[in-house]
């Protein structure tokens, strides 16, 4: 489950299909699987300009045993291999005697006379940057802070994949690893042992290795951690806390299920002297228990604010889909090459719409931004070649289909829109495709998935018989998506192509003071009012500025409808200022919009509230 925010490159499109395919291992591997007495013991110096692994083997009779290390953070199986990643491979006995090796394809080393094998070592070589989706590679700072996905250093062998770990990492003084692994810090040692029960476990625990920043909140009794890196010190565990506790709370009021015990947010900020190459993708990525972030320093705050509440979002709503409701034959993946269902667009496409509609709820868009959205994505769909999103979900892995992994962020989200709508027609409001997945979510949960080809037989039961002839046409089918019909549905009007009137003063943010009450400007720019960051707002056309209304004023003022005069009152370094402008109109030309009536009549201010106000 990775989510990225920047370019949207082939290579970078395959670093998020191989993501969300090892991820879903790492969620649905069962949990009281049988595993081996013996452990492997691994070692990784982190605490030189090189990184070097030693592991040690129990005794095993194998005369052959292949080593695997899924490389799937690549961005493709051509960025990189075994042979570039390590260097100086050994495979030892007990005596320092070398045993014959060979590299085999991209992820394998061959390992001949095993029965002798004691010890394996090698270096691992940094990867081009630029070849990596960014949370799930582990590049390092000078100071060695960086993120660690165990997959990048080591792996394991086929024959006994469900090995116990026992990891030391050596780090340089005074950084901490924050993961959820069970572990043992030694006292006076710049070493941390952690273990493992398998190498599922370990993949599902990336550790984020920085100077101690930490903090967490509480969502419903259940407390959630946060570690954050952040490279000039721009960025807080606690600024992220206070971001984050008022939408995660959202979430769980919008799904049935529950906190995850022991949850932590990993953080990584990068700044400019160690930010990623062109076109290395920032973005997140989702575990069972955690999630990663790798982000940008950027400003002002509510720039930054913004991109982290998207991000999370997206990601941590995959506890829904695919922890909590998966398909069957997602239950026996595995590492490098699996089949996939045919539901892969809604693990996706769905999962991407409902963390709009999140944002929506929890008011950080408004009803212009969230159609807005819709939109860019009606735009973004268009590049893509017609195909069936269930036949491309089904055999994701065919050449043919790999440019299509994005499509399922564009019209997956979309088809999932359509089908919410539909849902909400139909029902009078009464039920919806969210309310139809949580109940599918309640009876299944983490531990028993659905049959593949029952999805939407499950979500039509749940709701409405015409989900199934949505599916048929849209979904399994390849009809263009009837977004006039989805207009209707809200109570608006769709126009492939029109002209809008836009009228813009500036982009404002207003913030509640929680200790005092007042109402400030936050992250402001070059504005038509002269507003300043900080400033405290007091008046709005002559109406006083308080808690119950800065909300609707901050929609107001970033969504004016003509260039009438705007007046406020402000405290700025404690003298009040009267600021006026008026805003500057122009004839916008605009692809696939949607476009609220002039005169709305009952029955479109009905469905308009059906669906936004519900």
């Amino acid at each position: 489950m990775a989510h990225s925010c920047n370019a949207k490159s082939s290579a970078q499109r395959w670093s998020r299909l191989f993501l969300l395919l090892i991820l879903v291992i790492a969620f649905i591997y069962p949990k009281d699987s049988i595993a081996q007495t013996d452990t492997l013991k691994v070692t990784v110096n982190l605490k030189g300009a090189a990184t070097h692994v030693e592991i040690l083997l129990p005794d095993w009779n194998d005369e052959t045993l292949i080593y695997t290390i899924p490389i799937v953070q690549y961005a493709n199986y051509d960025a990189s291999s075994l042979p570039k990643m390590l260097s100086n491979f050994k495979a030892e006995d007990e005596n320092g005697n070398e045993l014959p090796t060979s590299f085999l394809g991209r992820t394998d080393v061959n390992i001949r006379q095993a029965n002798k094998l004691h010890r394996i070592s090698y270096q691992v070589n940094e990867v081009e940057e630029s070849e990596l989706f960014a949370a799930a590679g582990s590049a390092r700072t000078a100071n060695g802070s960086q993120l660690f996905n165990h997959n990048n250093y080591y792996g394991y062998f086929k024959a006994y994949i469900e090995t116990p770990y026992q990891v030391s990492l050596i780090l340089k003084d005074g950084l901490y690893p924050a993961t959820n692994l069970a572990r043992k810090i030694p006292k006076g040692q710049a070493e941390t042992t952690f273990y493992a029960k398998d190498y599922y476990d370990l993949f599902d625990h990336p550790i984020l290795i920085a100077r101690p920043d930490t903090a967490s909140f509480y969502i419903k009794g259940t407390q959630l951690k946060i570690a954050s890196f952040s490279s000039n010190d721009i960025v807080s565990a606690q600024e992220l806390a206070d971001l984050l506790e008022p939408l995660v709370d959202q979430i769980h009021k919008m799904l049935v299920i529950e906190p995850q015990e022991d949850y932590t947010f990993l953080f990584y900020f990068t700044g400019p002297d160690n930010s990623p190459k062109h076109g290395h993708q920032f973005g997140g990525k989702m575990h069972s228990n955690s999630s990663v972030y790798v982000l940008p320093e950027i400003s002002p705050r509510n720039r930054r604010h913004s991109l982290i509440l998207r991000l999370v979002a997206h990601e941590y709503l995959h506890l829904l889909a695919p922890y909590h409701l998966r398909s069957h034959n997602m239950q026996h993946l595995n590492f490098v090459n699996s089949p996939m269902s045919r539901h892969l667009w809604f693990y996706e496409g769905a999962i991407e719409y409902f963390s709009l509609l999140l944002l929506y709820q929890a008011e950080h868009l408004s009803e212009e931004e969230f159609l807005s959205e819709i939109s860019e994505k009606v735009v973004a769909s268009q590049r893509f070649k017609k195909s069936s999103m269930a036949q491309v979900s089904e055999m994701i892995f065919k050449k043919k289909n790999q440019e299509q992994f994005m499509n399922f962020y564009y019209r997956g989200a979309l088809a999932a829109f359509g089908m919410d709508l539909l849902i909400r027609e139909q029902s009078k409001g009464e039920k919806s495709l969210l309310s139809a997945v949580n109940e599918i979510a309640r009876r299944y949960g983490p531990n028993e998935p659905f049959y593949d080809g029952d999805l939407i037989k499950e979500i039509a039961a749940e709701s409405t018989p015409s989900v199934k002839n949505f599916y048929e046409d849209y979904i399994e089918g390849k009809k263009e998506l009837p977004y006039q019909t989805f207009a209707q549905a809200m109570g608006y009007n769709f126009f492939e192509e029109t002209l809008v009137n836009k009228c813009d003063l500036g982009d404002f943010t207003l913030k509640l003071n929680r200790r005092n009450g007042s109402i400030f400007f936050l992250g402001m720019r070059k504005n038509g009012l002269q507003v300043e960051n900080g400033d405290y707002l007091t008046f709005y056309q002559g109406e006083v500025v308080d808690s119950t209304n800065y909300k609707e004023i901050q929609k107001e003022l970033n969504t004016l409808p003509d260039d009438r005069l705007i007046r406020l009152r402000v405290i700025r370094d404690g003298e009040p200022i009267e600021l006026s402008g008026r805003p500057k109109c122009s004839i916008q030309y605009k692809r696939h919009v949607f476009v609220k009536p002039d005169n709305p009549d009952a029955e479109n201010l009905a469905r308009s509230k059906r669906f936004f106000d519900p």
